[in-house]
């Protein structure tokens, strides 16, 4: 399963793995399937109780391509609709959006024109015209919960396009429920959506030439002034390059490691210092009551997210006397999962890369075997592959963690 992919919905899951597409319960049972033989490899999203299956159509070469976007019943798999025309699709929970592109870049408003669509009919609900390449982004998850469930559909949507190319990409903000442009456009190479503010990374923070600097400007969605901006400088890593930022975002918050390695805490409607954690360490991760770094032992610490008062720490995420070097962290309710985002594909049940701690307390609660796939609502699902199995099959455990 090298291609698989995986979405949670009401009453169980959706994974498709390369052209086939499965329907389980939420038991684990199969309900349904699908093989698709003509297209690229599938990928699915779910939108409440339907599934949204698309890959690429080899009948259209004019760039930027189209998609066939097909619709089904989650639990039934009954087809509801199609379209052979989409170049670019997303889902949020109770919305479709899919953009028609025709021709190139060329600076112009009408490159492309973006639906959004009901899920379950296809009907269009609103129309505009924008730039080229252009697609619906998904909000940033304040909690990082690394849900497979589609994402709500948020107080304000943010097409990216690409107006002549990759370095013209643009954000532009609109109404969900009309798709009237709300004023906020900004030209850059990155930006993070919160429910309140959008943040904006500049494209100097890999340049040694310009003192590996990064500046940061935080705009509200509906139009205006931008409410802050900053500017940090990055250490210079041995081989002359910029050292990458590290940070973590909250709907009011966002964790910034600075030039020492410390991580600072700062308000996102100010741009003011709420507090600076007292050991170096990057942020992993921000919930409603605490900010977690990774600590120099290979473990994690937490802090308070209000006072900045450390909470507890540990030495090793997954065995207390085994460092693990690429850590970051998922919370599911009061459990912290922290798992090794560079442990390999071929990772056996001698290999277990990831840890369940009680937020509370620290403790380990549990450490399933193989590397961490994905998480949803109370549950943890990891992989173990061998090299000795045929094709490089899989296990999937699914873990419940209460």
């Amino acid at each position: 399963m090298d291609n698989a992919w995986i979405v949670a919905t009401p009453d169980g899951y959706v994974l498709a793995d390369g052209h086939e597409v499965f329907s389980l319960g939420n038991d684990g049972r199969q309900r349904w399937h699908q093989s698709y033989g003509d297209g690229d490899v599938v990928r699915v999203d779910a939108a409440g109780s339907t599934v949204i299956v698309s890959w690429k159509n080899p009948r259209r070469e004019e760039w930027p391509g189209s998609l066939i976007v097909k619709a089904f019943d989650t639990t039934s798999g009954t087809a509801l609709w199609s379209d052979d025309q989409p170049s670019f699709v997303s889902v949020h929970a109770t919305a479709v959006y899919t953009s028609v592109c025709h021709g190139g870049q060329n600076n112009r408003i009408g490159d492309c024109h973006l639906s959004a669509r009901d899920p379950r009919t296809g009907h269009t609900r609103w129309t505009i015209a924008t730039y080229a390449s252009s697609i619906v982004l998904g909000p940033a998850n304040p909690l990082d919960m690394g849900s497979i469930a589609a994402p709500p559909v948020p107080p304000y949507l943010v097409i990216e396009s690409f107006p002549t190319g990759y370095a013209s990409k643009t954000f532009t903000t609109v109404d969900p429920s009309s798709g009237r442009n709300l004023g906020t456009s900004i030209k850059a190479m990155a930006a993070t959506q919160t429910s309140h503010f959008l943040i904006e990374w500049d494209d100097d923070r890999n340049r040694p030439e310009t003192g590996c600097t990064s500046t940061l400007v935080v705009w509200g969605p509906h139009g205006g002034n931008a409410t802050w901006r900053k500017t940090f400088t990055n250490a210079v890593l041995a081989d002359g390059k910029c050292r990458n930022i590290d940070y973590e975002v909250a709907d009011d918050a966002l964790a910034l490691a600075d030039n020492s390695g410390a991580t600072t805490l700062l308000d996102l409607a100010t741009g003011t210092t709420d507090w600076t954690a007292g050991e170096p360490g990057p942020p992993m991760l921000i919930t409603n009551d605490v900010l977690v770094i990774s600590n120099a032992d290979g473990g994690v610490t937490t802090y308070d997210r209000k006072t900045g008062s450390p909470q507890w720490r540990t030495m090793g995420p997954a065995h207390r006397d085994a460092l693990v070097a690429d850590l970051s962290t998922r919370v599911l309710d009061k459990w912290l999962v922290v798992y090794d985002r560079g442990a390999g594909a071929y990772c056996s049940s001698a290999c277990p890369t990831v840890s369940v701690l009680n937020l509370d307390s620290g403790s380990l609660y549990r450490a399933p075997q193989g590397r961490l796939i994905t998480t949803a609502d109370g549950i943890v699902i990891t992989e173990t592959k061998s090299v000795r199995r045929p094709n490089g099959t899989a296990d999937y455990h699914a873990y419940a963690i209460h």
